[in-house]
């Protein structure tokens, strides 16, 4: 049968084998719960109690939005070269956070400036936050991304929260422009609360 009809039809006709079984095991339970049964106050039994559990799952994501910006020049560290690549750490002590998720932040940079001028980065940051009405403490971590010559970046970062937000995950993304005040952002995200 396999070789004769190929995957496609195989599959079909197993399908329907099993939406057959499903349909009967769905008429016998209906069968089941419907079937008159004799007085209970005869025999001394208990009625029995069906149960029904619903898979657990997480909430819906929840689409953010908002800016960034820094308060305080960042503290260089660990500067180097080699390869014609200029490396170096910058800690931005204070940051602002505003729109959906607002608060104040820290952050750590590792930065690698290649001979055209383009950049690698990676790093994270804490803040203390209020997201939905909740505060504690939410880490973008993993943040990667890369910049172009003229200072524009783009970078992706990973959430969680420890405190109000322990329960709180997501992802998200943020642009970096360069302005006379500084570095300002723009960040989206998505995040859930649950499991």
């Amino acid at each position: 049968m396999y070789h004769d009809q190929g995957l496609r039809g195989w599959t079909r006709s197993r399908a329907s084998v099993y939406s057959i079984f499903g349909l009967a095991a769905v008429l016998a339970l209906v069968w089941w719960i419907l079937a008159p049964r004799p007085a209970l106050a005869d025999t001394g039994a208990r009625p029995a109690t069906l149960i029904v559990v619903q898979p657990a799952s997480a909430s819906t994501p929840i689409a953010v939005a908002g800016t960034f910006f820094f308060v305080a020049a960042p503290v260089p560290s660990d500067f180097r070269t080699a390869d014609g690549n200029t490396f170096v750490t910058l800690f931005f002590p204070a940051g602002v956070l505003t729109g959906d998720i607002t608060g104040t932040f820290t952050e750590q940079l590792h930065i690698v400036t290649h001979s055209d001028g383009s950049q690698n980065v990676h790093g994270n940051a804490t803040c203390t936050c209020a997201v939905a009405g909740r505060t504690g403490v939410l880490v973008f971590d993993n943040i990667a991304g890369t910049a172009n010559p003229s200072g524009v970046s783009n970078a992706h970062f990973v959430l969680s929260g420890s405190g109000g937000l322990a329960d709180l995950h997501g992802q998200g993304t943020a642009i970096v422009t360069p302005t006379p005040q500084g570095p300002f952002g723009v960040y989206t995200a998505q995040y859930s609360f649950g499991p």
